[in-house]
């Protein structure tokens, strides 16, 4: 008898997390609009032909780009519209909707921060494609003292 109970009230409470779940979901889903991205890869760069992109001077882009045999990244280097000095230095360029630029995540960020924290909404992008990736290092003096803190890590 008291164990009837006990599953039964088991039971209740797992369906009433079972329906605030689901509940919450269909929600959401009903509520927030599906926006299509229409550029979310290099292939989808260069099948378009209204938005020009640039790539920062100096970066090592040119040379991932123009080594890949990725037809798409070959593309992508020779279709570039000039070069930029960096992503920060024309985040207004970039807000206004002149032009794309391929730049690495961190800078892409701190651009999407800047222009939320100035107008208040996001004008921006950042593609789900991962064109490389990178470890980054620290170099140290010889004998340095910050040099025992960072071998631990």
């Amino acid at each position: 008898m008291d164990s009837g109970r006990l599953l039964v009230l088991t039971w209740l409470l797992a369906s009433l997390v079972f329906m605030t779940s689901y509940s919450g979901i269909l929600t959401s889903m009903l509520t927030v609009p599906r926006i299509t991205i229409p550029i979310d890869s290099l292939a989808d760069l260069v099948a378009q032909s209204d938005l020009p992109w640039k790539l920062e001077a100096g970066a090592m882009m040119f040379n991932i780009l123009a080594d890949s045999t990725k037809p798409e990244y070959q593309e992508t280097l020779r279709r570039m519209n000039g070069t930029i000095y960096g992503c920060w230095a024309s985040r207004e360029n970039l807000v206004e909707g002149k032009f794309a630029a391929i730049c690495d995540k961190t800078s892409e960020k701190k651009v999407m921060s800047w222009d939320f924290s100035t107008t208040g909404q996001c004008h921006l992008y950042i593609t789900s494609e991962t064109i490389y990736f990178s470890q980054m290092s620290m170099a140290f003096r010889i004998n340095s003292s910050y040099l025992a803190g960072t071998d631990r890590m």
